[in-house]
Order: structure tokens, then C-alpha cells, then sequence
């Protein structure tokens, strides 16, 4: 986080930037260095929520990472190759 209150209080992402920081990077009101406001957007979330929000953010960086290397793969090998493992878009025969 690069904190600023000033900022902060006025940014339309903050209640996004706050919840991330507590679940995700284990943040608090020190770390934030919001102070009250970090407290007032962040005191009603329980370690569930960051064992969940921890969980779904693991699972998408998995599937960016994935995306990413089939995106490379289409470049890197010919579309034969791709069509012998399964790795195409089929031809519209209709």
C-alpha cells in the first residue's frame, strides 16, 4: 500500500484497497497507516473472509497464469500441432 488519509478518504477503491490489505496481506491499522478509517472499513470482517478471499485470489492468479501460457502456445506452435493435442478451435463445417 502507498497510504496517504487524505487520498485515501476520497479514493473510490479504498474499501476495496482496505478489505485486500487485512485479508490478504495479514494488514492492520499500523500497517495501513490509516489509522480509524482502516478500522471503520475493516472491523466487521472475520477470518473466514480471509481464508476465502485468500483462497479465490490463489485460484485466479492460477487461471491468469494459464491463460497466459495458452495464449503464448497459440503463437509458438502450428496450428497442426495444436489439432494432434487437442489444443484448438474446432473449423465451422456448417
Amino acid at each position: 500500500m502507498t497510504p496517504s488519509e487524505f487520498r485515501c478518504t476520497r479514493c473510490h477503491e479504498v474499501d476495496r484497497c482496505v478489505v485486500y490489505h487485512k485479508l490478504v496481506e495479514n494488514g492492520n491499522e499500523a500497517t495501513s497507516e490509516l489509522g480509524a478509517l482502516f478500522t471503520s472499513k475493516t472491523n466487521h470482517l472475520l477470518p473466514m473472509h480471509s481464508d476465502f478471499l485468500t483462497k479465490w485470489v490463489h485460484l485466479i492468479s492460477l487461471e491468469t497464469g494459464d491463460v497466459h501460457y495458452w495464449r503464448k502456445q497459440i503463437w509458438l506452435n502450428r496450428s497442426s500441432d495444436r489439432e494432434l493435442h487437442g489444443q484448438y478451435v474446432q473449423k465451422n463445417t456448417g
